[in-house]
């Protein structure tokens, strides 16, 4: 129970300072890459949104589109697993 394969954040950093927020998808990114973890996190930040392997957004509960990210993954494709996030669009 405490060495869970994947992970689940719900707007991990929405009431966060900006450096604190940064240092927690920082964590969810190491968490990926070095324990191998797969991390699915839903936010309406853009900023962490183009800062992940691939995006899914969402739009009244249909998949409106997919976004893969191939350079940062082939930077960080040693065997790792890859950040999923969920942006959820605003209606």
């Amino acid at each position: 129970m405490n060495d869970p394969k994947v992970i689940l954040a719900d707007e991990p950093t929405e009431n966060l300072d900006t450096k604190t927020g940064q240092d927690v998808f920082n964590l969810l990114r190491l968490l990926s890459s070095q324990f191998k973890r797969t991390v699915i996190m839903v936010t309406h930040n853009p900023e962490l949104s183009s800062a992940t392997d691939r995006s899914i957004y969402i739009k009244d509960g249909s998949i409106e589109k997919e976004v893969v990210n191939l350079k940062r993954q082939a930077s960080e494709s040693k065997g790792s697993e890859t950040i999923h996030k969920l942006k959820l669009m605003k209606t």
